[in-house]
């Protein structure tokens, strides 16, 4: 793995359903088997406190938000020379890893919404969740406390007529979905050309020229 991400076999965390997706739980159990060093990566990166133990972050943070940021989050550390951050592709034992971003048929700009596919441990897995319209981002660059008022809306800032943070105008955004570091982005500097950022059609070039991750440990 360009990450040396280890594999770490260790028994399933066995989380209640009715707290986790089932999605979201398959990978949450495959990252504490194989990928202890992205979920440490992730909580570092955020500043939580992590002894190897997920559960262990509850209620400090979302379970279901720690799988989105494996997914796809561009702010965690990138690979040398790929341009692409630590994710789930190259975490050990996942193989067919895909990412796609649909685009709304009528505009043919990207509909914020992700869906991710891959094989891990052999078995099948896939998911559709929210994601940035311009970044790709899985993850809505806010860990939201369990019970917030607005955690339904996880963070994402889904922009309308009624969006009016900064001094610049978000008509060219209307009915886009952003992460938390592009909408602030935007609203200080009107665009969101970031070069910590790719644009999802950057991510899709880089995706591709780098190849598969690994297929197994």
């Amino acid at each position: 793995s360009p990450y040396g991400f280890p594999s770490q076999p260790s028994t399933p965390m066995g989380l209640p359903a009715a707290e986790v997706p089932p999605w979201a739980m398959q990978l949450l159990n495959h990252l504490q088997r194989h990928g202890q060093a992205l979920l440490s990566c992730i909580c570092a990166h955020y500043r939580l406190e992590y002894g190897g133990d997920p559960t262990k972050l509850a209620p400090a943070c979302s379970l279901e938000q720690l799988a989105h940021n494996a997914l796809f989050n561009p702010a965690l550390p990138k690979s040398p020379g790929t341009g692409l951050p630590a994710m789930l592709r190259d975490v050990p034992c996942v193989a067919d890893f895909r990412i796609d971003y649909p685009r709304d048929a009528a505009s043919g700009r990207p509909a914020g919404v992700a869906r991710v596919s891959a094989r891990l441990d052999g078995e099948p897995f896939a998911t559709e969740v929210r994601a940035c319209s311009y970044c790709g981002s899985c993850f809505s660059g806010r860990f939201m406390k369990p019970n917030a008022a607005h955690q339904q809306a996880g963070g994402w800032k889904e922009i309308t007529r009624r969006t009016a943070a900064g001094r610049f105008s978000w008509e060219p955004l209307l009915g886009r979905r952003l992460c938390v570091p592009c909408f602030t982005h935007w609203a200080a500097n009107g665009t969101n050309a970031n070069a910590n950022r790719p644009s999802i059609d950057d991510t899709v070039r880089l995706l591709s020229a780098s190849g598969p991750g690994p297929r197994s440990s």
